[in-house]
């Protein structure tokens, strides 16, 4: 007897599949393999489809030892019953999670946003996966959980929630689920905030503000679902400046949404405005102890990475403004999240290792916990106080043209009037009388031909110089000759591993390091000081790259270990597939600098790794760097050097 409801996310993925293969049968064991369930739940949701009314012009047939088919009696009938429907399930579909990742970001924000048991079953049939899948992904988010100090707790049956301080609750809430907002309520609170703050000429750096912004957001959703921030939060002076405004944010927010906000919400609302606050351009006051905290602070980072500092006052000064505001908010427990760290690790490696060091430096010194967040804010005024300022030598210049003496004299002219500075001799030459002319000494060659050399950087420009070329040419200028030589030279060593396979993170550093060694000299404690490095901070870097290296150079010759894994493993709370360790020579620190530099451009574009990904070799690996230390394009690479 046919009987109405809705079909269950079985019988859909059953008749799907029986759709898919019209009119043949498809055995028993080939169905449980497909759909992922027991032989007894396929019988089951077998007969559901013979019984259902949804299912007309169709009828499922099983028969012994074939197993089951799906008959199409009227094409019409199965067509209007029928297909509306899996084309509206295969949109909904098209939306829901497919990677690991996505799918525990979907399921903490279920759990994160519900105060009760949460039922597993309704997670899997949300989302159409399996139970297996559902525990190993289960695996993974307990160690996100981690992080948190919070946990996932059973109820002994088929339900789980998650356990734990509100405020960590809420901060695993604002890491991992930032994309799952109300739009509309989050611009009713961005409204509100920037109009009580501009009442009270209160300004905020931008990434305080979107952190109090962010705070807020998860606040409002917390209250509505009858959580309020744990009573722990520490009560200020009310008649503090950020107390007061502090309440007429809370006061607003709860009479456009309709809510209660407690005095622990006011009060943690009150030390985000502290946190975020700008610092003025006038003379800013902070305490004797965070100056000298500061100054000790950097001499220990000169000693431990034999840095020079440019003590340029005004820098300093807001750096030691920084340092205080920074050291107050930490006391309250609030860290700043910094939305561009990875670009950060990626385009200042050595600033940050230095800011990853400072802090801890900091919080030994003080007893805090300095986060990765924290560091990148630190790093970029350490960027700004190293001495990074380098002589460029003048370089000598051939200029070789086939358009003849005027077209020759035209485009040297336009270089020399350019780079008169860079410059310490230019003079031209035809292609033809090159070989007599180099025997002058030139440092590069730019030629409005290719030129097949190996001995000197060729750049091949056109008459009319673009500004792509322009750049390529102040590249090469800018670049010391022996640090172009010693960069060309580091990176020739480079050893690249393809299909790497490792469990883990230490596996993957031991076994480059292993590789490494079997070919140049490696210091014993290298992999001991690389592990150690990780334990402050992961290099992962985002884009499933990680950059592994020791806490300090320690190599007798520079060079890099480029490993391709197999399958991605986890690096820190990243997944990572690419790794490009770094051997750097302990003395000479500005070559090193100089290799340092051409390796993060590589890593930051992704069509680089695109195309190491489906080649990992050293041939393509040198294609696609040497263009970044010598002013060649990929295309240009086989006429070049």
């Amino acid at each position: 007897m046919l009987y109405n409801r809705d079909m269950d996310k079985k019988e859909i993925e059953l008749l799907r599949v029986l759709k898919e293969n019209d009119d043949r049968y498809l055995s028993i064991p080939f169905l449980c393999e497909k759909l992922e369930i027991s032989d007894r739940t396929l019988r089951n949701t077998a007969r559901s489809l013979q019984n259902s009314s949804d299912v007309q012009g169709a009828v499922v047939d099983f028969k012994r030892n074939n197993g089951y088919r799906l008959v199409i009696t009227d094409d019409e009938r199965f067509s209007a019953s029928v297909n509306s429907f899996l084309k509206s399930d295969l949109e909904k579909k098209k939306s829901l999670p497919e990677t690991q990742e996505d799918r525990i970001r979907y399921y903490l924000e279920k759990l994160l946003q519900s105060r009760s048991y949460v039922n597993i079953n309704e997670i899997l049939e949300s989302i159409f996966i399996s139970r297996s899948t559902f525990y190993t992904d289960e695996k993974r988010m307990m160690k996100i959980l981690e992080d948190y100090h919070l946990l996932i707790r059973h109820d002994g049956g088929n339900r789980i929630r998650i356990e734990g301080g509100e405020r960590n609750i809420r901060t695993c809430y604002n890491r991992i689920c930032i994309m799952s907002r109300n739009l509309e309520t989050s611009a009713g609170i961005r409204r509100i905030v920037e109009s009580v703050l501009k009442e009270a000429h209160f300004e905020m750096v931008d990434y305080g503000l979107e952190n109090l912004l962010d705070h807020l957001d998860i606040a409002l959703l917390r209250i509505t679902a009858g959580s309020s921030m744990d009573s722990g939060v520490p009560m200020l002076d009310h008649e503090r400046k950020e107390v007061k405004i502090a309440c007429r944010i809370a006061e607003r927010i709860a009479a456009a949404f309709q809510v209660e906000m407690p005095e622990s919400e006011v009060m943690y609302i009150a030390i985000h405005l502290i946190a975020g606050k700008k610092q003025g351009d006038q003379e800013m006051p902070v305490q004797e102890e965070t100056v000298e905290t500061v100054m000790d602070m950097l001499g220990y980072l000169e000693q431990t990475f034999d840095a020079g500092f440019r003590y340029d006052s005004d820098t300093l000064r807001f750096l030691i403004a920084h340092v205080e505001i920074m050291l107050e908010r930490l006391k309250y427990n609030v860290t700043i999240e910094n939305p561009i760290l990875d670009e950060i690790k990626n385009q200042y490696p050595n600033a940050y290792d230095m800011a990853v060091m400072a802090g801890r430096y900091l919080g030994r010194k003080l007893n805090l916990t300095i986060s990765d967040s924290e560091c990148s804010h630190l790093a970029l005024y350490i960027q700004l106080l190293a001495d990074t300022e380098k002589k460029s030598e003048k370089k000598r210049i051939l200029v070789v043209c086939a358009g003849g003496y005027g077209t020759s004299r035209i485009l040297m002219k336009r270089i020399e009037s350019r780079f008169k500075d860079m410059i310490a001799r230019i003079s031209t030459s035809s292609a033809f009388d090159l070989d007599e002319k180099l025997k002058e000494h030139y440092d590069l060659i730019i030629s409005t031909v290719p030129l097949n050399r190996k001995d000197i950087p060729v750049i091949v420009v056109h008459t009319i110089l673009s500004h792509e070329e322009i750049d390529a040419i102040e590249k090469n200028l800018v670049q010391n000759s022996d640090e172009s030589e010693y960069v060309r030279t580091a990176f020739e060593k480079t050893i690249v591993i393809s299909s790497l396979y490792v469990k883990n993170r230490e596996e993957a550093v031991h076994r480059m390091i292993e590789k490494a060694a079997s070919v140049y000299q490696v210091p014993e404690e290298f992999e001991s000081l690389v592990l150690q490095r990780e334990s402050f901070s992961s290099t992962a870097i985002g884009d499933l790259i990680a950059i592994p290296h020791p806490v300090k150079m320690c190599c007798s010759e520079t060079f890099a270990v480029v490993a391709v894994l197999r399958k991605p493993v986890l690096w820190g709370k990243k997944e990572v597939k690419y790794v490009i360790m770094s051997f750097l020579e302990e003395k000479n620190s500005e070559c090193t600098a100089a290799f340092t530099q051409v390796l993060t451009e590589f890593m930051m574009n992704k069509d680089n790794m695109r195309k190491l990904d489906a080649n990992p070799s050293y041939d393509c690996f040198m294609k696609l760097i040497r263009p970044l230390y010598s002013a060649q394009t990929e295309e240009e690479d086989d006429i070049f050097w």
